[in-house]
């Protein structure tokens, strides 16, 4: 009989739930779960396709900012939608973490140096 590792609990972000994953990298509580939030996530998606893909096609015509207006209008919207559901917010990008934390540090160091040169 083997032992089996245990993992910190998670909030599941389709029905916000708390529960212990079976494997490091579970995000959902079940199945059913996971299925409601690919398919939210895919419509999303899909959204964000289709008023870039218009943009794209009609650039001369429709302007850039017009589509990021639509985009930042889908994107309050579905963050409402969110909050209204006690849905959990989805993770943020491994990429935008080290942004975020290279900023901070650089920062950090800005003041330091400002620091030691008074």
């Amino acid at each position: 009989m083997s032992a089996q590792a245990t993992y910190a609990p998670k909030v599941c972000p389709a029905c916000s739930i708390t529960f212990t994953p079976r494997r490091y990298d579970q995000s959902n509580c079940s199945r059913a779960c996971k299925n409601t939030a690919d398919n939210l996530a895919a419509a999303r998606a899909k959204s964000v396709y289709q008023e870039l893909y218009h943009w794209a096609k009609n650039s001369g015509r429709n302007g850039y900012g017009s589509c990021l207006t639509d985009l930042s209008k889908m994107a309050r919207k579905w963050v409402k939608e969110d909050e209204e559901a006690g849905r959990a917010p989805p993770a943020i990008p491994m990429r935008i973490q080290n942004e975020q934390l290279t900023a901070s540090y650089e920062a950090r160091m800005k003041e330091a140096d400002r620091m030691l040169a008074e």
